[in-house]
C-alpha cells in the first residue's frame, strides 16, 4: 500500500464519517476517546511530519547550496538537519501506513 498524504487521509476520514474534518475535530472533543479521536490524532501527526519534512528539506537545500562554503560549523548543521529529516520521514511512513491500515 502506498503512503498516503495527510490530505488524502483527511478526505478518507471525511468520507467515512460524512462530515468535514473541522466538524469532526470539534465533535471528537466532546466525546470519550475512540476510533474518531485516534484517526484524527494520526492525521494530525501525519500532517506535522509532512510540514517537518518540508522545513528540513528546504533547510538542507539551503545549507548545501553550491555557492555556499561548508566549514566545520556548517557541516554539523547539515548532519543535524539530515538526521531530523530522516526522523520526520520515518514518522510520516509509520503514521501513513498505520492510518491507512485502520481506514
Amino acid at each position: 500500500m502506498p503512503d498516503l498524504t495527510s490530505t488524502e487521509i483527511a478526505a478518507r476520514i471525511e468520507d467515512l464519517y460524512g462530515a468535514p474534518l473541522t466538524d469532526l475535530e470539534a465533535h471528537a472533543q466532546d466525546q470519550p476517546p475512540g476510533m474518531l479521536a485516534a484517526l484524527l490524532g494520526m492525521h494530525h501527526e501525519l500532517a506535522l511530519a509532512e510540514r517537518t519534512i518540508t522545513f528540513h528539506r528546504d533547510r538542507l537545500r539551503l545549507l548545501v547550496h553550491p555557492e555556499r562554503q561548508l566549514g566545520g560549523h556548517e557541516v554539523s548543521h547539515v548532519l543535524d538537519c539530515a538526521r531530523r529529516l530522516a526522523e520526520a520521514v520515518a514518522v510520516h511512513d509509520v503514521q501513513a501506513r498505520t492510518v491507512a491500515a485502520v481506514l
